[in-house]
């Protein structure tokens, strides 16, 4: 039956998933499947919407082999060596730059996009995501931005809430949820977490800073010193200056800050829309969920992250897999996506994010219009380098911003070598 899905197995059948249907050497022949690399099958409401939207109007299947996130990068090299690569790839775009660095021949889609879209129906952020040296290679099907997510029982008394506020009027406000077996904020900042960086990011952009920038082809240093202090500073006083967050962050990654605040023990954080989904399950702190902006060091600025879809150069149905693609971006798709009950992503494609259902994701979807792309660089070099160590020391140690956000520019250039091989 045309437009069914087949699910593969984990990580494990891989290969066996991916195999060539010819049982020989060389290129798939095209056929009716599309295999996808993902790391998981939709839900089935979902699930639904994409047989309904994007595969039956092409008389295909779907074939969705799922892998491991962390292993991601190589069991797409493995499946490519052995000549059975997925024709698409699902996964995050800031992965893409992470999958080009690896050897993924991943396919440039411009003159697919030329042909196909008209880009002023997008966010120009949408774009900019998937695109690596010039040229786009990742397209999203589904985005969201990040917003302090935070208890509002628990701020009741806190005072009203900004459109824009900066560290210390933040800090003072979220001190204010402080209570017995309770903090009232907290951030990822454990080594190897993957969800730091869409946290730190946004404050050292608000500063005017960039990551990195391109200079003469090579990635170079896109802050200076007391830039990067004052990101420090603001952590600093998170918990030295208002209490408002235990030492002990240094050691916390997304499982601490998902958990803690679902489980009614941390009163608010930096996070995507998907929060309320996190919180399903906890009926009184699902109904006391309300979002702010992300307080700022200069210029107010949020996250882009963005579900990406990506073609395999090697796929022999690349027509048929990027029709799919164009058929998940397209108005009838994505307004049905947003309007789904249930549905906590915003739409990359800008009209459709008036039909969205849920209030509440519509307050993170507002902050998609100012919301920064992440520069494409492997990120968790950086992160792990660079900017966790940093974070631990001023809040584990209490050491001085200053100090150590001058060590953590030698740091950075130890990095950028990594990120300029």
């Amino acid at each position: 039956m045309t437009g069914a899905v087949v699910a593969a197995g984990a990580a494990a059948p891989l290969l066996a998933a991916c195999g060539d249907d010819r049982g020989g050497s060389g290129a798939k022949p095209t056929s009716n499947t599309l295999t996808i690399m993902t790391t998981g099958v939709p839900a089935d409401e979902q699930l639904a919407m994409w047989k309904q939207y994007a595969a039956e109007p092409l008389g295909v299947e779907l074939k969705f082999v799922t892998v491991a996130d962390g292993t991601f990068p190589s069991q797409a090299l493995a499946a490519q060596q052995s000549n059975n690569p997925p024709d698409i790839i699902q996964w995050s775009s800031q992965g893409a730059p992470v999958l080009k660095a690896s050897g993924i021949a991943l396919e440039p889609l411009d003159s697919y996009i030329s042909a196909s879209e008209t880009k002023s129906d997008f966010y120009p952020q949408d774009y900019a995501s998937g695109t690596i040296d010039d040229k786009v290679y990742a397209l999203g099907f589904n985005c969201d931005s990040r917003a302090i997510a935070y208890r509002g029982d628990w701020a009741a008394n806190a005072g009203p809430v900004p459109t824009n506020w900066d560290a210390d009027e933040f800090g003072a406000w979220a001190a204010k949820m402080n209570g017995p077996n309770r903090t009232a904020f907290g951030w990822e900042a454990k080594t190897a977490d993957g969800r730091g960086s869409s946290n730190f990011l946004p404050l050292l952009w608000s500063t005017g800073a960039s990551l990195v920038t391109k200079q003469d082809g090579k990635w170079a240093i896109g802050f200076t010193e007391s830039q990067f202090a004052s990101v420090l500073d603001f952590y600093a006083k998170m918990v030295n200056t208002y209490k408002a967050t235990p030492k002990d962050v240094a050691g916390w990654g997304y499982p601490d800050t998902d958990g803690g605040f679902s489980k009614g023990t941390l009163g608010a954080y930096s996070v995507g829309p998907w929060v309320t989904a996190i919180c399903k399950d906890f009926p009184d702190v699902l109904k006391n969920i309300k979002c702010a902006p992300i307080p700022n060091l200069g210029t107010p600025t949020s996250f882009w992250s963005e579900s990406a879809l990506m073609l395999h150069s090697a796929s022999a149905n690349k027509d048929k897999a990027w029709q799919f693609i164009a058929n998940m971006r397209s108005e009838k798709a994505q307004d049905a996506m947003t309007a789904m009950k249930g549905n906590t992503e915003g739409s990359p494609r800008i009209s459709s994010n008036a039909k969205l259902a849920d209030p509440l994701v519509k307050q993170w979807a507002a902050q998609l219009e100012f919301a920064k792309v992440p520069e494409p660089i492997d990120i968790h070099v950086v992160m792990d380098g660079v900017v966790y160590p940093a974070m631990q020391e001023v809040a584990l140690k209490g050491s001085a911003p200053a100090e150590v956000a001058k060590a953590a520019m030698k740091n950075m250039e130890t990095a950028l070598t990594q990120l300029n091989v």
